[in-house]
């Protein structure tokens, strides 16, 4: 098979959409069963305010929860990519800056895994963008 015709088989763009879906909605649900141990992850990045911690802490892995149910069933398919890319991009810019800021601290992403670090999180932050484009790029050729 043609690599540059993979993106287009109905069944890797299937599993794309379920592979960000359980990413995210496992993320979330760490978060959400354990809110005050992921607002002091928040807080160890020292990039927010400290009054916005805690709504960021509350809103963050609902966001999270709701796009990767989105992805899962396939419901507002673009905008569910499109926003989880560019918050994969987001996470992306926070590691690299709290790296080169020199802090060394747990990512936060998955409360139930110990010692996730933010080079762990950098690459797989990274390695999760592919979905996310092989899924917009099929949207696009879709719309032409």
């Amino acid at each position: 098979m043609n690599i540059k015709r993979l993106h287009h088989t109905p069944g890797f763009i299937h599993a794309c959409r379920i592979l960000l879906a359980l990413v995210f909605i496992g993320s979330a649900l760490g978060k959400i069963l354990d809110i005050p141990e992921f607002i002091k992850a928040v807080s160890a990045y020292r990039l927010l305010p400290a009054f916005l911690v805690p709504l960021f802490g509350h809103f963050l892995p609902w966001l999270e929860f709701l796009l990767g149910l989105c992805l899962l069933i396939d419901h507002w398919p673009r905008g569910a990519v499109l926003l989880t890319g560019l918050l994969l991009l987001l996470f992306i810019a926070v590691i690299l800056i709290t790296m080169a800021r020199g802090l060394k601290i747990d990512c936060g992403c998955f409360t139930f895994l110990k010692e996730d670090t933010l080079q762990k999180a950098l690459v797989r932050d990274i390695i999760l963008l592919i979905p996310v484009l092989a899924l917009f790029s099929r949207q696009r050729s879709e719309t032409r």
